[in-house]
């Protein structure tokens, strides 16, 4: 039975995503293969009747919980815990008894796995008997698969361990909770808190002064040792005169001999400071994409923005519109991730990890061709009557064709220009607005209709482009007396951003908002549509 359970598993090796070849194996068995427990209780079951034997005829002796009570052995999951006592012949007993072990299983100690842990025995001792068995020694307290071992329970210091282990583990739990813009906060407040520490190459020294400078990188000797400092007659000198290269020594700059306590202080100073290398030249690097041949990370953008496979190389301003406009952070990673092709349509998850769930790879917005970034966000019929809304909106020539050619348009826009930024959040958002729709249809089985995500798009778009918010002043500033009696109202038309907008206010309301640059190109209405209005308001009654 159990070589039919060892003989009949095959492994398969995953090669970019797919699993390939079969592989039979001739011996042992799975990791986690429930038959593991209880070959590990057969074969440890024999070791453990040697220890008990050893035991009752009094060859090695463990832990005396009571006379009737002498524990040498533990077995826990695939570890073994012996107890005895340190005496020579028991120690040499519990030796040949393992090797006796290992002849007849074929079992093998892992010594570099393996510790002694002495226990109110002297350090000698203890070390003397891992020396003989080439392991090493530890001491308590100590950790065992994550608890702690030794030591007081009752104090709170003890579990200072488990404690720690928790928080990080509840902290990288919340970490991946946190949306991306989430994340970059977190990541910049984690970088501005650390501190800033200079890095000095120290050369020769000629041009480091010895007290004044971080060159040790803590803080400078004259604040690390003020004793020391207030001491030296050469207060302004460089590290290269403090060294002497004849004894390969310090030299303090000190008139008395140094007392025993400043002695000690001075002595583990030294240990930690750099050896100054005079006569010496050393390989200095050159950066060649500068002509100063000084490193800097204008030259590496530059670089990595002209790389045929960058996809920085759709618009030099790519990074510097996409990441300094206006909009989400969780947007802008989006589209940072629409332009390295790394979105998990439909046909990359195939590319990675066949499904049959998502075999044929099927647009869950049209359910009519395959679903790939170019058809989902340009040429899915469903996009493309957003795109077409975007298009005589943004007074386009013609749609995108290809998400890349997209970009490439966008990115050139001046987004410091009202109607530049306005057409760039309109197309990121449109996008993003695409890639949330079509997640809600598989995994929550909600859609809307083009003409409703059209409007969230346009919402949106007047939340994150600064001329749109003005219409929400006029909605929100529009609560008077013209707003519920609308029989003595007219109807005007105040253009906004790039859009007109039928305001039913006052004029007065009107004339105010214009004088304070909320709205802008205020008219009034043509003629006939005040004939028209005139003629609908017989029909109307007071609202109050």
């Amino acid at each position: 039975m159990i070589a039919s359970c060892i003989s009949s598993v095959q492994y398969s090796i995953l090669i970019n995503g797919r699993p390939r070849g079969r592989i039979k194996p001739s011996r042992g068995i799975r990791q986690g293969d429930p038959l593991s427990p209880f070959i590990f209780v057969l074969a440890m079951d024999y070791l453990s009747r040697l220890l008990n034997n050893l035991a009752d005829k009094r060859k090695i002796n463990g832990v005396n919980f009571s006379p009737n009570l002498n524990l040498t052995h533990i077995l826990f999951a695939d570890d073994i815990l012996i107890f005895v006592e340190d005496r020579d012949d028991y120690v040499s007993n519990l030796k040949m008894i393992l090797h006796l072990f290992e002849s007849a299983s074929g079992l093998n100690i892992n010594l570099s796995k393996s510790t002694i842990f002495p226990i109110n025995v002297p350090t000698d001792p203890a070390k003397s008997i891992a020396d003989s068995w080439g392991i090493s020694k530890g001491h308590l307290p100590t950790s065992y698969l994550g608890m702690p071992l030794g030591g007081k329970p009752s104090s709170s210091n003890f579990w200072d361990n488990v404690l720690q282990k928790i928080q990080k583990k509840l902290s990288s739990w919340k970490y991946s909770q946190l949306s991306k813009g989430g994340r970059i906060t977190l990541i910049n407040s984690t970088l501005e808190s650390l501190p800033i520490y200079q890095i000095w190459k120290v050369n020769d020294g000629e041009d480091i002064s010895f007290w004044l400078d971080n060159w040790n990188g803590n803080a400078p000797l004259s604040l690390v040792v003020p004793r020391l400092f207030a001491l030296s007659t050469n207060k302004k000198g460089s590290v290269k005169d403090f060294w002497n290269p004849s004894s390969n020594d310090w030299h303090l700059h000190i008139n008395r001999p140094l007392r025993d306590h400043e002695k000690n202080l001075w002595h583990n100073i030294k240990a930690s400071l750099p050896t100054p290398l005079p006569n010496r030249g050393l390989p200095k690097p050159l950066w060649k994409l500068n002509s100063n041949n000084i490193f800097d990370t204008a030259s590496v953008k530059k670089i990595l923005s002209e790389a045929p496979v960058s996809p920085a190389n759709f618009h030099p301003n790519l990074y510097k519109t996409l990441w300094k406009v206006e909009f989400p952070k969780k947007c802008k990673f989006f589209i940072w991730t629409l332009i390295h092709g790394c979105i998990n349509t439909a046909d990359r998850l195939q590319k990675r990890l066949p499904n049959w769930a998502l075999s044929p790879n099927w647009c869950y917005m049209c359910n009519k061709s395959q679903e790939d970034i170019n058809h989902l966000f340009i040429h899915c019929p469903y996009s493309q009557q957003l795109w077409s809304k975007a298009k005589a909106l943004l007074k386009w020539n013609r749609t995108p064709t290809d998400v890349q050619s997209l970009v490439q348009n966008i990115c050139s826009l001046n987004i410091r220009n009202q109607k530049g930024l306005i057409t760039f959040n309109t197309s990121a958002i449109l996008l993003w607005k695409i890639w949330l729709e079509r997640n809600n249809r598989i995994f929550k089985q909600q859609g809307k209709d083009s003409q409703d995500l059209w409007e969230d798009i346009l919402a949106q778009t007047g939340l994150f482009s600064c001329p749109f918010i003005r219409f929400l002043w006029i909605s929100l500033l529009s609560f008077g007396e013209s707003w519920h009696n609308n029989h003595h109202a007219f109807e005007y038309s105040a253009r906004v951003g790039i859009e007109w907008w039928e305001v039913d206010i006052g004029w007065y309301v009107i004339l105010f908002l214009q004088a304070i640059g909320l709205a802008t190109d205020v008219k009034q209405p043509s003629q006939a549509h005040k004939q028209r209005l005139s003629m609908d308001k017989p029909n109307e009654g007071c609202q109050e």
